[in-house]
């Protein structure tokens, strides 16, 4: 009798054994499926032309006439390659035919303008950030764009920084003398805009730090403002594009104004709040683009990360990070307010590896290890060496996701994690070995 009773008991352990072995590994199969259908293993060698690897993109980017790819920082060697070779599949199999930069408007606009004329690419380079502009790793995209040019393929460019991005900055005021001359006949004599462009050609003459921090005297920021005015009612009236490109360079004079190196150091309330403004700037010239220079076109958006998420009140900081990032005013948001039907975010992150920019040979400065609890560690854990996460589908996302789990987005010496990523990008680019921008 015992022993039946034990035969039973030992029956009935073997079941429930069963039973709690076979949820673990259906639990185990359900987060592990979600990853399986949303992961997409890709190449990130921008010289690699077989794009059989990106095809899923062409159903999850149909209806979407925008695409902002980003970056962690401006020196990612790995992400430069390949954000390249994703920037060359959109354009040839997807039909993108615009790229707006993080860089200078004018600067872009004036670089493009003589590539147009020159065939010369070192045009349109030299009015990109300086990191980009020098990098190895971005080779491939720049001879991209020749090979478009000469196959007469129309592809445009853009920038949408308020503030400028390279030595075309001494070009700006014969140009803007030329566009008022054109508007308004004797523009040059007026006393408001003579004293406006003495300012004006002090900063664009300025070098080194007074470059990117003017210092201007109370007495100047109000003969700026007045000359500023003019100017803009001018081009405005004259219906000219100018106007935005005064508007934003003027303003961003006076907003850098604000700041000093004392200022960057002790006062992040300035820092944040001129950081605020320039993407409040950078989102007005970005709709103006959409709005009235590229309307009914394709575009990529082409820069960091930062500026393109949306929803950033959804993010918590979890480390060190130079910004409150969850109060702070962003591009993204601001234009996915408009466009959200539109606008399709993508991303980038690395598990290991280097990043700056150096000369041939030198390593770069380390990555930090991804901790556990960070998709980093999830899907280097998971065997990915490069891919492409999806993060739109919500059909059985696994629980960790809704955990705050957390993704190094913006640097790699912090964090910040989130309930659902997916209210803040629309993909992650995870690259398992990141190597810095290397330079000639």
């Amino acid at each position: 009798m015992k022993h039946e009773l034990f035969k039973q008991m030992n029956k009935k352990l073997l079941i429930l054994c069963f039973l709690i072995l076979s949820l673990s590994v259906f639990s185990q199969t359900s987060k592990d499926s979600w990853l399986e259908h949303n992961l997409h293993q890709v190449s990130i060698e921008s010289s690699n032309q077989d794009f059989s690897d990106l095809q899923f993109l062409k159903d999850e980017l149909a209806d979407k006439k925008i695409v902002a790819v980003g970056e962690q920082t401006h020196e990612d060697g790995s992400t430069f390659e390949a954000r390249s070779r994703l920037i060359q599949f959109l354009v040839q199999e997807m039909d993108f035919e615009v790229i707006i930069f993080e860089s200078g408007m004018f600067d872009v606009k004036y670089g493009a303008n003589l590539y147009k004329q020159t065939d010369s690419l070192k045009n349109l380079k030299k009015a990109l950030l300086y990191d980009w502009r020098i990098s190895k790793q971005h080779e491939n995209l720049f001879s991209f764009f020749e090979s478009q040019k000469k196959e007469n393929k129309t592809l445009e460019f853009g920038g949408v920084d308020c503030k400028f991005t390279s030595k075309y900055r001494k070009k700006y005021i014969s140009q803007l003398d030329s566009v008022l001359n054109f508007c308004k006949a004797g523009i040059q004599n007026n006393q408001y805009y003579l004293e406006y462009r003495n300012i004006l050609e002090k900063f664009c003459n300025a070098t080194g730090i007074k470059s990117a921090l003017p210092k201007l005297s109370k007495k100047e920021k109000i003969k700026f403002t007045k000359g500023s005015v003019l100017v803009q009612n001018i081009l405005k009236n004259a219906g000219h594009s100018y106007f935005q490109i005064v508007k934003s360079y003027d303003e961003g004079i006076l907003l850098y104004s604000k700041l000093s190196i004392l200022k960057l150091i002790f006062s992040k309330k300035t820092l944040i709040e001129v950081n605020n403004q320039r993407d409040v700037l950078m989102a007005e010239n970005l709709n103006y683009l959409l709005e009235n220079v590229y309307k009914d076109k394709k575009v990529i958006l082409f820069g960091a990360t930062y500026h393109y998420i949306r929803n950033n009140q959804e993010i918590i900081r979890i480390a060190k990070f130079p910004l409150h990032i969850e109060e702070s005013i962003i591009m993204g948001h601001l234009m996915h307010t408009k466009y959200k039907k539109d606008i399709y975010t993508i991303g980038f992150t690395a598990y290991e590896g280097n990043y700056g920019s150096v000369k041939e040979g030198e390593s770069g400065k380390p990555v930090e290890p991804a901790q556990t609890g960070s998709l980093e560690k999830k899907l280097a854990d998971y065997g990915v060496n490069n891919g492409i996460l999806l993060l739109n589908s919500g059909e059985n996302k696994p629980d960790w996701w809704y955990q705050d789990i957390s993704i190094r987005l913006f640097t790699y010496n912090s964090a910040t994690a989130c309930k659902d990523w997916s209210k803040v990008l629309d993909a992650v680019f995870f690259i398992r070995k990141m190597k810095p921008n290397n330079y000639k």
